[in-house]
């Protein structure tokens, strides 16, 4: 199961890569698949269990730069009100990166909505500043003090 859905996501990875991911199958939950897959990747590169930062960032980079080219592609446009979002898009890859590489069943952790929900970012964050213009054009900090810091993501 786990080998399945690594496969899976490293498959998505590659799709996304490509622009080639159909709208109507880009979601939260390819979104996450795609993350892990690319950290998945960049971990296999390193050869280490962890990204250092300057590899975080620079997954950041690739990430968000495929991302804004994935929208153009389905006519999404990257603005003040649609299409990609800093903040969300730094905040999740920083959650998917803290993931144990050797979790069990990384599957349950991707449907397990305490785990990968939308939601889950309202620990960190008020909803209305997490969907604010700044947030979306930029970093906006975590304002709610949570036990589990997002380590990437606050530089």
């Amino acid at each position: 199961m786990r080998a399945h859905f690594q496969t899976q996501c490293i498959e998505a990875a590659q799709d996304f890569q490509s622009s080639c991911i159909p709208m109507d199958q880009w979601n939260h939950e390819k979104h996450l698949m795609v993350g892990w897959g690319l950290i998945w990747q960049k971990r296999r590169e390193t050869n280490s269990s962890r990204l250092n930062p300057l590899d975080f960032e620079a997954l950041f980079a690739d990430f968000s730069r495929t991302l804004r080219r994935l929208n153009e592609s389905h006519g999404v446009p990257n603005s003040e009100t649609r299409g990609y979002h800093y903040t969300l898009t730094r905040c999740w890859l920083s959650v998917i990166a803290q993931i144990d590489p050797d979790h069990p069943d990384l599957s349950t952790w991707f449907k397990d909505p305490s785990c990968s929900g939308r939601n889950l970012l309202l620990q960190w964050y008020r909803a209305e500043e997490l969907m604010s213009r700044e947030a979306r054009l930029g970093w906006v900090p975590p304002s709610i003090p949570y036990p589990h810091p997002l380590v990437y993501a606050c530089r």
